[in-house]
């Protein structure tokens, strides 16, 4: 955010407590510039000029290494896309994977249920 004094910045601000707000900010201004960095600023009812946020310096390496850790890339997709299914969930692509092959898995899928199934007792 620009640090720059704007009636809509200082509106609440008393104007007796004006100049106090334009030299706080301008002393901001001028830090920042020397820092390389952008910051947000508020100004309470008072005249004091608080900075909640302060971006990141780009000679910070954890700061850029946050950064590379939160950055998506195509490689890391479990699809490259090639077949245009990069849309689909997991559960659909699976599916249509486990259907192509279907008959091998379900072949081996109910001979597993019939050997776990308990024999059935005819009371009749």
């Amino acid at each position: 955010m620009e640090v720059r004094f704007t009636l809509s910045a200082v509106a609440h601000v008393p104007i007796y407590y004006w100049p106090w707000v334009w030299w706080q900010l301008y002393r901001l201004r001028q830090q920042c510039r020397v820092a390389g960095c952008e910051v947000l600023w508020e100004v309470d009812e008072r005249g004091f000029v608080y900075v909640p946020f302060v971006s990141d310096s780009e000679s910070d390496l954890l700061a850029w290494f946050y950064k590379e850790v939160r950055k998506t890339r195509a490689h890391w997709a479990p699809m490259d896309n090639a077949s245009g299914e990069m849309h689909l969930s997991a559960i659909h692509y699976w599916m249509g994977r486990i259907m192509e092959c279907g008959e091998r898995v379900m072949r081996r899928a109910g001979s597993k249920a019939a050997l776990m199934a308990p024999a059935i007792e005819d009371s009749s």
